[in-house]
């Protein structure tokens, strides 16, 4: 049985929460994108790169929701972040969900060196 837009994204949230890569990325389908200003990541092994690296400049990350609103497949999170390096004061991500994968993803955000 899928799994609701919802579902999914709540998955992936509580992943990257507790930094398991191998979960999150389970939720991403094979040819995800995820955008960001910088660089257009395309396919999940893409993807995981992206989120490797992101993992290795924020260690002791420490994720937390500002806001949530979902229409259909979409989902619009906004959200803070701290670690023991940088903070990021403000970070919106929009999701793509389909057939119970992330098919898209945006982000932008501004780190904030300690």
């Amino acid at each position: 049985m899928a799994r609701t837009t919802e579902q999914v994204f709540h998955d992936a949230l509580l992943a990257l929460q507790r930094g398991d890569l191998p979960a999150l990325m389970a939720e991403y389908a094979e040819d995800a994108v995820l955008m960001t200003r910088d660089h257009v990541y395309a396919g999940r092994e893409a993807v995981q790169g992206y989120f490797v690296g992101a993992f290795s400049a924020m260690p002791n990350l420490t994720l937390t929701g500002t806001g949530e609103h979902m229409h259909g497949d979409v989902v619009l999170f906004s959200w803070t972040a701290d670690s023991t390096v940088a903070r990021i004061p403000t970070g919106v991500d929009t999701f793509v969900i389909r057939d119970d994968k992330i098919r898209l993803q945006t982000s932008y955000f501004t780190v904030v060196p300690k």
